[in-house]
């Protein structure tokens, strides 16, 4: 990947912004270490050891905090196993949805090579700016 530099007319405001940016990032990166850290003597403090479901308590020399932990597994589907057992599970009992979601490449392909298949589901998208992405990296003195 070849990288290009830029001189830009407001460069000093882009160094202040990039060091504030990577200072930030730093700071949200402890923030979460230490929020998780409280999280597990929250857990560990309560003797919460459901695998799954929720307790609720107020705690606090005053009362002052309500408290929610809630516990949840992670289930995934083996797509491949479950297709050898499915005819085996009552259609009505089957818990298994179809998530119909949008082939981002797909319509991209459509929308460049195939417009007039593109315009019949036009009307079926919602189109959006997403926030724009930033990474910094300090690349050291120049």
């Amino acid at each position: 990947m070849t990288q290009t530099v830029i001189e830009m007319k407001n460069n000093h405001e882009i160094e202040k912004a990039s060091n504030d940016w990577i200072a930030w990032k730093r700071a949200e990166e402890i923030a979460r270490e230490n929020r998780i850290k409280a999280e597990d003597e929250l857990i560990k403090a309560s003797s919460f050891k459901k695998l799954e479901g929720s307790s609720t308590f107020i705690a606090g020399s005053n009362y002052q905090y309500k408290i929610s932990l809630i516990a949840k597994l992670d289930r995934k589907l083996d797509v491949n196993e479950y297709r050898k057992v499915e005819s085996l599970i009552p259609l009505d009992l089957r818990p298994v949805k179809t998530k119909l979601e949008l082939d981002l490449a797909g319509i991209r392909y459509l929308e460049k090579k195939e417009p007039e298949i593109a315009s019949i589901m036009a009307h079926c998208i919602t189109t959006k700016p997403a926030k724009t992405s930033v990474k910094v990296e300090y690349l050291g003195g120049m």
